[in-house]
Order: C-alpha cells, then structure tokens, then sequence
C-alpha cells in the first residue's frame, strides 16, 4: 500500500464515519511508513489498534507508539511462552519477546500494556494456562482465537474435550486470582460456554460493523473470509462496498468465516502457512478433526 493511497483510504473513511482502524498483516511492522500511517490516522481522530508479532519492534518504536497512546490498543501474537512451541509456529520467540517487553516498559502499568493474542493449536492448547500465567506478569489482558482450518495443527476431538472441560474453568480461575481479562472466558456464563473448535474465530459482525482492506486494496468482510466485495480505489468507493456488504450480510444466517471452515465456500486447498489469513489448509490428517 503505497501511503499517499493510504491517506485517501483513511480520508473516504472518515467521510463514511468510520471511527476505529485496526493495522493488521501479515506483519503491519514490515511496511516502510507504518509509522507515518500509525501517525496519520492517529491524527485523523480514529480510534486505532494494531496487531504485530513484536519482532521488528525496538524501543525508539515502542517510544514512538506511546507517543500516539497506541500502545494499551497493541495486540501482540505468542504461540507459547515456550520458545521451542512458538518457533515452531512462528518463529524468532527472542525477538518477539525482545519487542513485547520495549511496549510493556513503555506502557508502565500492567493493565496499558499490550494484550497477548493466543492461537489455539494442537501444541499449545494443553499448556495454555502456563502461557497465560507467564505473561501475566506483565499484562492483564489476553485474546483467545480458534485456528482457523488448518487440519495439521488443529486440535484433536480429546484436546478439545479436556480444554471445555477442564483448561476453561482453569482459565476463569487464574482471571480471577490475577485480574486478568481473558476473551471467551470472562466475558461469558461459563456454564452455557462451550469453546466452538474451527467454527468460527470470534462471535462478529464482520460485513456488518467492520471490514478488511488489503494491501492491493481488494475490500474483504474479515481476514479469514476471503470473499471480495469490491475493491477501493477513491472517494465513495468504501461507503458503497459498505452498502453492498452490509445487504450481503442481511441475507446471510451465519457469520462468513464460517463458509471458510466447514468447507462449504469453494474455496482451493492449501499449506497453512502462505494462505489469506494465515490458514485454507482443508488436508484431512486423521487426527479426530
């Protein structure tokens, strides 16, 4: 995304009411005026959060980031506190880790440091408590995310049995005991909650309350969704792929990821990790998926 087309994007929607702008990836840290957009839509008055694996963070851009008070609105992504699971997934833990601490120091309080953001996996999801509780030295808020149809990481039918029924109540009791805030577990009566494993991300209104642009400006409704609704190139586009959108969604009877990860959206197969989304791997493995 060239930045001079990036501020006309942010123009169209602040003339289409747009009020908060999330800057995701890939990695947004790898574009060369991420600082400049950071700066720009701070500036605009949007509301602004940013979702980063850390890596390419130093302290000048931690500093940088507190400057615009973006930092309590940064999500950063940990597979594990265990260097040899997250390297596995991601990769480079001490970088990641190294970039995380320069935000958590320049928040200076636990509750505005950056939040954790956890993907479920097959490696993780047993030891997610201890991930939990290690982080939570340093931040109170932490993000819960299904994987989204990636069979050779998906959990399997037991781990998905033991997370409900004992990692959650796990879970709602460290929340407690160390006030933390731990999505799809205290904001939920967890009698009635049950984790839905590859069905969808989040409860959302994607299409409806919020949309992705990518970086060749095609208009998505979410990163897991790769359905175009059009594709933004100047004033008015964006409220107008809005209104197709938000009729497309009107006649829909479940969320759109969801068409991505039951398989009924013609949607090719794919390896995990260089597809939309970070995930279209529909290989059947015999795990009990």
């Amino acid at each position: 995304m060239p930045f001079g087309k990036v501020v006309e994007l942010l123009e169209d929607a602040r003339s289409a009411q747009v009020f908060d702008i999330n800057i995701c990836g890939g990695e947004p840290f790898l574009h060369e005026d991420v600082m400049r957009v950071v700066a720009t839509a701070s500036r605009s008055g949007f509301g602004l959060s940013i979702n980063t694996n850390g890596v390419l963070i130093d302290r000048d851009a931690a500093r940088e980031l507190s400057e615009y008070d973006v930092i309590k609105n940064t999500q950063v992504s940990f597979d594990s506190h265990l260097a040899t699971i997250h390297n596995s997934t991601r990769g480079a833990f001490a970088s990641a880790y190294a970039g995380f601490l320069a935000l958590v120091e320049q928040a200076g309080r636990r509750d505005l440091a950056p939040s954790v953001g956890i993907v479920l996996n097959r490696l993780n999801v047993d030891s997610v408590d201890d991930t939990v509780m290690y982080f939570s030295q340093h931040t109170s808020r932490f993000h819960l995310m299904n994987l989204m149809n990636c069979s050779p990481l998906a959990c399997t039918r037991q781990q998905r049995r033991v997370f409900n029924e004992v990692m959650l109540p796990r879970l709602l009791d460290i929340s407690r005991d160390r006030g933390l805030q731990i999505s799809s577990v205290t904001k939920r009566d967890l009698g009635a909650h049950k984790s839905r494993f590859g069905e969808a991300h989040i409860d959302c209104l994607a299409g409806y309350t919020s949309l992705v642009v990518a970086s060749d400006f095609t208009v998505y409704p979410c990163d897991v969704a790769p359905f175009p609704l059009g594709v933004w190139s100047t004033r008015g586009d964006l409220m107008r792929i809005y209104e197709r959108s938000r009729s497309l969604w009107a006649a829909r009877q479940r969320p759109w990821c969801y068409d991505f990860v039951d398989g009924s959206a013609n949607v090719p197969p794919g390896d995990c990790r260089g597809s939309f989304g970070g995930s279209r791997c529909e290989q059947e493995d015999g795990q009990g998926r």
